[in-house]
């Protein structure tokens, strides 16, 4: 064996003190100690206020979900109030085509009828002209064969 390597012997002893350490160690952390009741009073603590900080950021979370949730009903409202509008003023431009449609052929069916009348009068007229006439030709044509014989 080298200088520099430990023997066995060295070996086992350095194994022995690093576990004797590891235990002192851990007899100093038990449980029954006063400073891991403090340690552990500290972590409560800080456990608490963490849970207190998360309770917080979750009813500011809560209270903006609230306030987009009643905006969002608001726009929904509005777009929903808007939309009756909306189709409440095309039934109502609907209603006056309609009413300007039946105006209209109210309107020509007068004219029609006007054109008619007038027509029939017109006949009429031609109509009672026409007798006299006939008569006056029939007359007329009377004579005129009376003059032949």
């Amino acid at each position: 064996m080298s200088r520099n390597d430990p023997s066995f012997l060295e070996r086992q002893k350095a194994s022995q003190a690093a576990k004797l350490a590891l235990i002192a160690k851990a007899k100093e952390k038990s449980v029954n100690s006063a400073e891991f009741a403090e340690r552990q009073k500290e972590r409560i603590a800080i456990a608490e206020a963490r849970d207190e900080r998360r309770a917080k950021r979750d009813e500011e979370k809560a209270a903006v979900a609230a306030e987009l949730a009643a905006k969002k009903a608001e726009i929904e409202a509005e777009k929903k109030r808007l939309a009756e509008a909306e189709m409440l003023a095309k039934e109502a431009e609907e209603r006056k085509k309609i009413e300007d449609a039946l105006a209209l052929k109210a309107q020509q069916k007068a004219n029609r009828d006007a054109k008619y009348a007038a027509r029939q009068a017109r006949r009429d007229e031609r109509r009672k002209g026409l007798p006299a006439k006939a008569e006056e030709e029939t007359e007329d044509k009377k004579k005129k064969k009376k003059k032949k014989k």
